[in-house]
């Protein structure tokens, strides 16, 4: 009876460990920590927010956004909203993108992560799209806790860009400590859990308004609030119809001064029915504990080179044109654009003549259906999207650069009715009885595309199995008419006719 005891106690410890591990996704840092992204990996709440940085534990989620947004009356259509279920997809190198942008009050949301393995920082591109007939003004918080309320010392404004330490509009950068013995000087430590640093923009004055209580209510509760570890920086701006404006801010984080992140980390216990269980003490040869300060002061000047020179590689010249926080100087103008009612040689030309990326079509499409095919008229001709569409569509933008273009669907996103098999979706017939079908290759067709340099959206929705002529799938819902919602498609690919009619592919 003991042995079947510890054996289940073990099982049991072990599946805890691999949901633990599975709940987020771990990107390496050049401090020999990681990022661990809250994205959609099970059990994640797929905000974009990190919930530790490692091993020193800088963070205690953070990162993550709170939005409202209001029409131009004031008339509050969305209030405190904290935003999750972006569809953040690793490309299984160094960056996140939203497969699912969020739709709130008229305007949808997107972001895209950047960690570079060689740095101590992280990059958040939040785009904000108005798909309105109004102005919308919005009010982002961004941010989290930096700190775990006393385990580490309480959360301390070390050093801001205006040289004081206090957190105002304007301000470029804020660098926090969690001040484990009560510093006179905060910028000399020793920090207990790693200090971070927020770059906020160089050009944030005018958009920063305030900063507030990221725990409870950061557009009407100041910060500090009961825990100074909570901070939500609030940033205000409107956004034209059919426009889009975002926030470029980056996070720099370091190791604690007080102990080894390769072990656990001292916690006084006061007054504790049940003492936490936290690894010990690293007590191996060679402890790496920096000296006092130093880590404090390592991202403050790592935040300072932020904002003279912001690492914004990867981002498309649409993307930097869109960029509110920081100056565009040095930018060429971008033209308009849309790929409302495209054909494929118009899209091709307009990637030829280097106005549009692969990029800047695939957010376009992802911007449609989460406006009108997951909402408003909510058509529902899409029934899966493919979690690598933006990575699939770096890779060619980035073939296109070096001189190499496979053909008349090279970048051009496109959908395959799903009876079709494609590899990596699965292949289900719009029965909910095939949802965990995967198929092990791509169909003759889809592995054509490919080779033409296709970016394969995603797959569309259909009849059942695909047998019937009014598009209802147990899977997928009835495909709405692009006339009138409420009609039927009268045919099995309606899903591929109501995504081509309504440009959301």
């Amino acid at each position: 009876m003991t042995r079947t005891r510890v054996a289940l106690g073990m099982a049991i410890v072990a599946l805890v460990a691999t949901l633990q591990l599975a709940a987020v996704t771990r990107l390496k840092s050049a401090d020999g920590q990681f990022w661990d992204i809250q994205d959609t990996s099970p059990w994640a709440q797929d905000s974009g927010g990190i919930a530790t940085g490692g091993g020193a534990n800088p963070f205690n989620g953070f990162g993550y956004l709170k939005l409202q947004v209001r029409r131009p009356d004031g008339a509050i259509l969305v209030r405190n909203r904290y935003l999750t279920g972006f569809g953040l997809a690793h490309d299984g190198a160094e960056r996140f993108d939203s497969i699912t942008p969020v739709l709130q009050g008229g305007v949808v949301v997107a972001r895209a992560l950047y960690a570079p393995g060689d740095t101590n920082y992280l990059r958040y591109f939040d785009s904000y799209t108005n798909v309105t007939g109004e102005d919308r003004v919005v009010e982002v918080a961004w941010g989290g806790a930096a700190g775990a309320f006393e385990d580490g010392g309480r959360v301390t404004v070390a050093a801001t860009s205006s040289g004081d330490r206090r957190i105002e509009p304007g301000d470029a950068f804020v660098t926090v400590m969690q001040d484990a013995r009560g510093s006179d000087d905060p910028m000399r430590g020793p920090s207990g859990h790693g200090p971070s640093a927020h770059v906020l923009g160089s050009q944030s004055r005018g958009l920063l308004v305030s900063v507030g209580d990221m725990y409870r209510d950061p557009f009407s509760e100041p910060w500090p609030g009961d825990d100074p570890a909570h901070i939500g920086y609030v940033f205000r701006f409107t956004v034209k119809p059919g426009r889009t404006t975002a926030l470029v801010m980056f996070v720099v984080k370091g190791l604690s001064e007080v102990y080894d992140p390769r072990g656990g980390f001292p916690v006084p216990i006061r007054n504790g029915m049940i003492a936490p269980q936290f690894d010990a003490l690293y007590s191996g040869a060679n402890p790496a504990i920096p000296a006092a300060g130093a880590e404090i002061a390592r991202v403050t000047a790592v935040a300072r080179q932020l904002v003279d020179q912001p690492d914004l590689r990867g981002l498309t010249p649409r993307e930097l044109g869109q960029v509110a926080n920081w100056p565009a100087s040095g930018r060429p103008p971008v033209e308009a654009f849309t790929v409302f009612e495209q054909t494929t040689d118009l899209l091709q030309e307009a990637l030829a003549r280097g106005g549009v990326t692969s990029v800047d079509l695939v957010h376009e499409y992802l911007t449609r259906l989460a406006a009108y095919d997951r909402s408003g008229p909510a058509f529902r001709a899409m029934l899966a999207l493919n979690p690598r569409a933006i990575a699939e569509a770096r890779a060619l933008d980035a073939e296109r650069t070096a001189g190499r273009v496979r053909g008349p669907f090279h970048g051009v996103p496109i959908a395959f009715k799903d009876n079709i098999d494609v590899l990596g979706l699965p292949t289900t017939g719009g029965s909910r009885a095939l949802a965990d079908h995967r198929p092990r290759l791509d169909s003759f067709m889809a592995a054509g595309m490919r080779r033409a340099g296709a970016v394969v959206l995603g797959k569309t929705n259909l009849d059942e199995f695909p047998f019937g002529d009014f598009g209802i799938s147990t899977l997928g819902g009835t495909v709405g008419n692009a006339y009138d919602p409420s009609l039927s498609t009268a045919g099995s690919s309606g899903g591929s006719a109501v995504a081509v009619s309504t440009s959301l592919v």
